[in-house]
């Protein structure tokens, strides 16, 4: 038109690099949407994506003013429930997860929303919340029981001029590599928090292994195509003894009948409090010794026994134990030492570690973090969409 005079003010363009980038974007036909994402779920309820909307307007007509909408990553199948306010959500997402959980006969292992990845086990925030559910509760008298067994504290009066701490429940499912749950875990925590340095606790550092070092075990076993086995100490932190003069409450939901005012005297560590860590790496730390280990001056939490027949090694990561060495009787002779010692969990070939995927086979020992990978791959993705 403008080579033409029909048109004024348009210079006469004459090649084709005169052309602006803009025009030819602003011509081009829009991309189609992709028929297949990138990455989707492999079964149903692995992965549900959660929108709230509102307050819309008009309501509806019973007053319903935000819609929270659920889809299923897999089957893309959509749920949608109107609301009246927005804090409605959560309550609506847990009774959800309860029947969609009882007719798919299946977990819902994670919900994503725009503003979070969550893991949709939900675990209660209080004893409140676990005290309706029977599974929890059932996880509070395991936790009393193995409290009392070990005989950890005595009722007695507070005396005058000490306070008692106060103790929370704190709830925790379990899960295996591939994010199948194997336990509902309660543990009683004592608010160490408000514990004065010099007067309620003095040391409390507690040497744990290095990953660095927890993968040298492995390359040592691997090498001499040894077996490595792993001991878990049940309620660990209930073995270390107490050397100063500490108090708690009774614990919420589970008060003496006729004692409401006393409290318990410590005799043993609680999980929570200050020293905790410390008393229970020094027992376990006497307890190694007396079965004639010796500890490594380098690496304060891995220990040796040598002889002339056999060479054990083990590793200590708080209440996880990972041994190795060789003849195989030695190891299991150490094994039903130690379970005289403390109540243990013989977890047998070692399988899984502080993230770490172990598989052992005929003296072959092989890691991979595959669990790791697939969440840093989620995350990775969730933040790619929110861009």
């Amino acid at each position: 038109m403008a080579q033409r005079d029909l048109v004024h003010g348009i210079p006469a363009i004459k090649h084709t690099t005169q052309i602006c980038d803009v025009c030819l974007i602003g011509k081009h036909s829009r991309a189609p949407f992709p028929k297949k994402a990138k990455a989707r779920s492999t079964l149903p309820l692995d992965l549900v994506y959660g929108d709230l909307c509102g307050p819309i307007t008009p309501p509806t007509p019973s007053g319903k003013k935000y819609i929270f909408l659920l889809v299923d990553d897999y089957s893309r199948y959509m749920w949608a429930y109107f609301l009246n306010t927005k804090d409605q959500a959560f309550d609506t997402f847990k009774e959800f997860k309860k029947s969609i959980e009882n007719e798919l006969r299946t977990t819902l292992k994670m919900l994503r929303t725009d503003q979070h990845l969550l893991l949709a086990e939900d675990e209660p925030k209080n004893y409140k919340e676990a005290s309706n559910d029977q599974k929890w509760i059932e996880a509070m008298k395991v936790e009393l029981d193995s409290i009392n067994r070990n005989n950890t504290w005595v009722l007695t009066t507070l005396p005058t001029g000490h306070k008692a701490i106060g103790l929370k429940w704190v709830f925790k499912t379990k899960k295996d590599a591939n994010g199948n749950i194997i336990k509902h875990k309660a543990r009683l925590v004592a608010k160490g928090y408000i514990q004065e340095h010099g007067i309620d606790f003095e040391e409390v550092f507690a040497p744990v292994a290095r990953m660095e070092t927890i993968r040298l075990l492995l390359a040592i076993a691997a090498n001499n195509k040894w077996e490595v086995h792993h001991l878990d100490v049940k309620s660990a932190f209930l073995h270390g003894e107490l050397k100063e003069e500490v108090y708690v409450t009774q614990p919420e939901g589970f008060t003496k009948k006729g004692n409401d005012g006393k409290v318990y005297r410590l005799i043993k560590a609680l999980y929570g409090l200050r020293q905790a860590p410390r008393a229970w790496n020094i027992k376990l730390d006497n307890t190694l010794k007396s079965l004639d280990f010796k500890k490594c001056a380098l690496e304060q939490a891995i220990y040796t026994k040598a002889s002339k027949d056999s060479l054990l090694l083990v590793g200590v990561y708080v209440d996880d134990l990972i041994i190795t060495g060789t003849p195989k009787k030695e190891i299991d002779k150490f094994k039903a030492q130690m379970e005289e010692k403390f109540e243990m969990s013989d977890l047998g070939l070692l399988a899984y570690y502080l993230g770490i995927e172990v598989t052992q086979t005929k003296g072959d020992i092989s890691i991979k973090q595959a669990g790791l990978l697939e969440t840093t791959r989620q995350l990775y993705q969730w933040t790619q969409e929110q861009d």
